[in-house]
């Protein structure tokens, strides 16, 4: 039956796809096209970022502007960038540069410079940039230790990790924790050698933990985020690597090798290897240490995960200021999974200023770079708002059938499918799939008292 509710009551109506931007930020390319002399691609993907308000990417755009490589010569952009630049990133290179491509300028091309460095400005610079997608810290910012865990799942073990083939499926799932102690919202952070139906069976799993309540307000009224868990064998071990998986065995001593060369994405893969493999027997103290040497040295993927080690405080002193700063840059820099937590700071205001316009910007973001997570949660979101139109109505019914694979058993799914139906005055169809929510809520022991007391309204509404 919810099959069949999921064919005929939404997909069938919105086949207009998850394309919200098709332009999509991405500074790893940027550098390869560069370094590779491509410069009209590394152009394309340097404005990207640069329009993020990532100023080393507005300082790139004023050199091939000036240039003309990869792009029209054109010094009027080239001041304009190295303005918007140093407006972002203040430096006494920047200015510098900016005057001198000035003072190269004719008197009209110099009132032009100054027209479109008010207008670039406006959507680019460091004002409007806070204004519209920057964060701030929120004036009591918010970061919450969950109690001891008190149960867990047991059906995993006997089914996928029983295969021998699967022995070195890993996968690092995160979720929230409700005030009741259950686990939420669960999903995939990072994942090694783990099929479709494997991660399916250790997410479903997943929402059977259930945590120690703490009786305090903080906890009673927030969720606690930021969680992980890691769903990997504890026998594979560097000997059982070296033995039954050599191939991978050899991969680890190659990037062992590589972090010693001070190679940074070797550091990024060898700490993710040892967060997602605890039988490994390294420390994840190690990892830490490997994530910061990466990415204090650039790389945007370790700059995520280090800034999660930061706003948590694991390993190091707490220090949300420079863990939002990493994960800021990162996101400029066109890392889906860093604009994806991005995202879900703002939505959440624990840590930055609560803003639902800023949370869908940047999720919006993530999903052109195909954050699965992102998708669920930009559905939320979108109807989460007070009006929501009938194009963001028709992307969230889309975003929400395409994520089903990993939330058909979450509650919460069922329930935003409820609400868009009914946004879309379904009503029969709306109050099924509310019905849905709820029971598959009881039968994870969550709390429904808030659900059953709306759906009754909504079942009394005429």
């Amino acid at each position: 039956m919810l099959k069949k509710r999921i064919n005929k009551g939404l997909v069938a109506c919105f086949m207009l796809g998850t394309v919200v931007n098709t332009a999509q930020a991405d500074l790893v390319t940027a550098y390869q096209a560069y370094q590779n002399k491509d410069y009209k691609l590394a152009a394309q993907h340097f404005e990207l970022s640069a329009h993020l308000g990532h100023a080393k990417s507005q300082s790139v755009m004023a050199q091939l502007y000036l240039h003309g490589a990869g792009v029209e010569k054109d010094l009027v952009k080239s001041y304009v960038y190295y303005s918007l630049a140093n407006d972002n990133q203040p430096s006494a290179d920047l200015a510098k540069n900016a005057k001198a491509v000035f003072a190269h300028l004719s008197e009209d091309q110099k009132q032009q410079a100054k027209n479109q460095l008010k207008s670039d400005s406006a959507k680019w610079g460091e004002q409007a940039l806070q204004t519209n997608i920057m964060p701030s810290i929120a004036d009591k910012p918010l970061v919450l230790n969950p109690g001891r865990r008190v149960s867990a799942s047991q059906r995993v073990s006997g089914s996928i990790f029983a295969v021998k083939r699967t022995t070195l499926s890993s996968a690092v799932l995160e979720y929230d924790i409700a005030p009741d102690g259950t686990a939420r919202d669960i999903g995939v952070s990072h994942s090694y050698f783990v099929n479709k139906s494997g991660l399916r069976n250790m997410v479903n799993a997943s929402y059977e933990y259930k945590h120690k309540v703490i009786n305090k307000p903080a906890y009673q009224t927030n969720t606690i985020e930021r969680q992980r868990t890691v769903w990997g064998q504890t026998t594979v071990t560097r000997e059982f690597l070296k033995t039954d998986s050599p191939k991978i065995y050899k991969h680890i001593r190659q990037l062992e090798k590589l972090v010693k060369q001070d190679n940074a994405d070797a550091k990024y893969q060898l700490a993710m290897y040892i967060i997602a493999f605890p039988a490994l027997q390294t420390s994840k103290k190690e990892a830490f240490e490997l994530l910061e040497q990466a990415a204090e040295a650039g790389h945007v993927k370790a700059s995520t995960e280090y800034a999660r080690f930061l706003i948590l405080g694991r390993y190091t002193r707490r220090d949300i200021a420079t863990g939002l700063d990493y994960l800021v840059k990162a996101a400029q820099s066109g890392e889906s999974r860093a604009q994806y937590r991005l995202g879900r700071e703002f939505l959440s205001g624990q840590i930055v200023k609560q803003d639902q316009q800023k949370a869908i910007f940047w999720l919006k973001q993530a999903v052109n770079g195909n954050d699965e997570n992102a998708k669920y949660w930009l559905a939320r979101a979108l109807l989460d708002q007070e009006q929501t139109t009938s194009d963001e109505l028709s992307l969230a019914t889309q975003l929400l059938a395409e994520v089903e694979i990993n939330h058909e058993n979450n509650p919460n799914w069922h329930y935003y499918n409820a609400k868009a139906l009914l946004k879309q005055n379904k009503r029969q169809q709306g109050l099924e799939w509310f019905e849905d929510a709820l029971e598959h809520a009881n039968d994870l022991e969550w709390n429904t008292e808030q659900w059953r007391t709306e759906f009754n309204q909504l079942k009394q509404t005429s």
